[in-house]
C-alpha cells in the first residue's frame, strides 16, 4: 500500500495501528485539525464535520475507559480538551451556516 502523507515533520515513527495507540498519541489534536482542514478542502459542510468530531470524541471516551489508556498532553491541553474545542467550533460554524442559509421564497404560503 502506498503512503502519500509527508512524514518529514513527524517526531519519530508512527504509533502502532491500534485504537488505543492512535487515540493516546500526543499528536491527536494536530491530526484532528489536519483531518478537519482536509474535509474543508473537499467542501464538506460544517454540520457533517461537527458530527465527525462528535464521533471522534465518543471514540476517545470509549478508549479512555480501558485500563491501558494513558491521558496525553499536547501544548498543555488533554486530547479531551482539544477534541471538545474542535467539536464546539464545528457546531458553532454549523449554526452560523444554518442561520444564513438561503431560503426558498415560497417556503411560507399565506392563505387570504
Amino acid at each position: 500500500m502506498r503512503d502519500y502523507r509527508d512524514r518529514s515533520d513527524d517526531d519519530g515513527p508512527p504509533p502502532a495501528l491500534t485504537i488505543a495507540c492512535v487515540i493516546g498519541s500526543p499528536c491527536l489534536g494536530k491530526w484532528c485539525e489536519d483531518y478537519i482542514t482536509w474535509l474543508r478542502a473537499r467542501e464538506v459542510g460544517w454540520a457533517s464535520i461537527a458530527n465527525y468530531t462528535n464521533s471522534l470524541y465518543s471514540l476517545l471516551t470509549f478508549v479512555a475507559t480501558s485500563d491501558e489508556y494513558e491521558l496525553t498532553y499536547e501544548s498543555g491541553f488533554t486530547c479531551f480538551d482539544m477534541l471538545a474545542n474542535l467539536r464546539r467550533q464545528a457546531h458553532g460554524h454549523a449554526s452560523t451556516d444554518k442561520m444564513y442559509r438561503k431560503r426558498d421564497a415560497n417556503w411560507m404560503v399565506r392563505e387570504s
